[in-house]
């Protein structure tokens, strides 16, 4: 068989059907999350990782707690 005449579709024409409802429905979802105020929120939450100083002095204060270390056990 030759595998000249049979003409193969281009990779939008083949895959528009759902990129199109997959592009369409991401751009939704972060226009509702930024919109709603998580996008601060999750900054938030990434400067927290980033300070040592949050966590550490967190960790003290749970040694000091003698009901959480009884929960969570020593360190």
């Amino acid at each position: 068989m030759n595998n000249e005449i049979i003409e193969e579709k281009s990779w939008w024409k083949r895959n528009w059907k759902w990129f199109l409802p997959l592009i369409s429905f991401t751009l939704i979802c972060l226009t509702l999350f930024f919109s709603s105020g998580m996008g601060g929120h999750m900054a938030d939450f990434a400067q927290a990782y980033a300070d040592t100083e949050l966590y550490e002095n967190a960790l003290k204060k749970v040694q000091q707690n003698k009901k959480a270390t009884n929960l969570l056990g020593q360190l």
